[in-house]
């Protein structure tokens, strides 16, 4: 694979920030929110190895409790539990009590 193909993690990083910042903005976040779909699957296309994740069966691209939790205005804590009920689509870092949410599954979460 060569460097022009791959999307810098910075990239990502803004995007997840601009993502955090528009999130009372719904068309812009929705928009927002297609862009980074997008983004994280042509990603996950070119690289597949999950660079950056201790666990590579869990994409780099996934967010953290903290970043869901600041989408949904509400604690980490309640992010875990929605998790843990199936409520919100998460998958559990092996040997933590952390998950990381596909930002699509926050989406769906945000509209039910």
């Amino acid at each position: 694979m060569t460097d022009e193909r791959q999307i810098p993690t910075e990239v990502l990083v803004i995007l997840r920030r601009l993502l955090v910042q528009h999130r009372a903005q719904p068309n812009t976040y929705r928009g927002l929110l297609l862009v980074d779909t997008l983004v994280h699957d042509y990603r996950g296309r070119v690289d597949a190895t999950g660079v950056g994740v201790s666990d590579p069966g869990i994409p780099s691209w996934f967010l953290t409790t903290t970043e869901v939790a600041e989408i949904l205005h509400v604690t980490p804590d309640a992010v875990r539990k929605a998790c843990r009920l199936g409520t919100l689509t998460g998958r559990r870092q092996p040997g933590s009590r952390e998950w990381r949410i596909d930002p699509a599954a926050v989406a769906e979460y945000r509209a039910a």
